[in-house]
């Protein structure tokens, strides 16, 4: 993604009924390690676009999260058509 969408993406989260939205999803979320200076690190998903899932890097540290990256991923289970 250009830094243009991932800034839009964090503009969108950052707005308070967003916030609790993205707390719900982190819930859901994959772990993916703990960093001591920015804390759990998880991979949410926020939607799904041309046969991949969206997904946010987002970490959370004393309750505040902080959205570190914005990434697609191969859906699992969906084969890639070769033209």
């Amino acid at each position: 993604m250009n830094k243009e969408q991932i800034e839009k993406i964090k503009n969108f989260f950052n707005m308070k009924r967003n916030k609790d939205r993205l707390l719900e999803l982190i819930k859901k979320g994959e772990y993916i390690e703990f960093e001591e200076k920015i804390g759990f690190i998880y991979a949410v998903k926020i939607g799904e676009a041309e046969d991949m899932d969206v997904m946010l890097k987002v970490s959370m540290l004393n309750g505040q999260f902080t959205i570190l990256d914005s990434y697609f991923r191969i859906i699992p289970g969906v084969e890639m058509a070769i033209a």
